[in-house]
């Protein structure tokens, strides 16, 4: 794991997303790169500082490389709702 909150004042909640895609398909944040079209020292930066000054277009890129929604990388919230 590359985020540790014992060592961070605010956890940004972007960040703790992508660490838990990472952790769930056993990526490193270079896999993570490359399927995003990114940099890995870009993701890296992303799981130590946060994403303050990520724009929607990278995490956009982001979401793309790792099959989510852009707006459950950014919210949290569902990729889909189901109803019964």
């Amino acid at each position: 794991m590359c985020i540790e909150p014992g060592n961070l004042s605010f956890v940004d909640p972007i960040a703790l997303r992508i660490q838990s895609l990472l952790d769930e398909h056993g990526w490193t944040p270079y896999e993570l790169s490359k399927r995003a079209g990114l940099s890995d020292s870009h993701i890296t930066l992303i799981l130590r500082r946060g994403t303050k000054r990520v724009g929607r277009a990278t995490l956009s890129k982001i979401a793309a490389g790792a099959g989510v929604s852009l707006r459950w990388l950014r919210r949290g919230a569902p990729t889909c709702v189901c109803r019964r």
